[in-house]
């Protein structure tokens, strides 16, 4: 299926380019990972886990910081 539609999104300039180091050294570029991600959520529904620490582990975290 030829490719059309045209996504647009803001970022921060810092994140992007991190993103872009990381995904390169993976073989891929914003573009690609991005179409790649939406065919999966589209065709899979939404296989990708977004997690967050909870409060525990941010605070193990914030003394294992302090310690060093």
């Amino acid at each position: 299926m030829p490719a059309t539609d045209r996504i647009q999104v803001r970022i921060d300039a810092a994140i992007k380019k991190r993103a872009e180091e990381k995904l390169r050294e993976k073989g891929f570029t914003i573009s690609e990972f991005t179409r790649m991600i939406l065919a999966d959520v589209a065709n899979n529904k939404l296989t990708v886990r977004i997690e967050t620490a909870n409060n525990q582990v941010n605070a193990s975290l914030a003394e294992v910081v302090k310690r060093y």
